[in-house]
């Protein structure tokens, strides 16, 4: 027998990113759409950075960009049921 599991269909939002400009202080949080996540969702980069921005573990993205130009991260969310998502 073979059983095949799809990609999860979850969306990181907010859809698109805000815009963020150097030295202005910029807060908004990430959430997920298209799944439903369980309690106490927990979240942190896994990977890169942008100088002078933090990631709270609710999501809450936020500081004052340091240093212009394009950045990659790499973020996770996980639940208290062990479902782990990545973006």
């Amino acid at each position: 027998m073979k059983i095949t599991v799809s990609p999860s269909p979850a969306t990181l939002l907010p859809n698109p990113l805000p815009t963020i400009q150097q030295l202005v202080y910029v807060d908004f949080t990430f959430s997920v759409a298209g799944v439903t996540l369980g309690g106490n969702p927990q979240w942190s980069i896994i990977s890169g950075s942008v100088p002078g921005l933090t990631l709270k573990p609710t999501g809450e993205y936020s500081g004052t960009p340091l240093v212009a130009g394009d950045f990659d991260i790499t973020v996770q969310v996980t639940d208290d049921n062990g479902a782990v998502l990545t973006f």
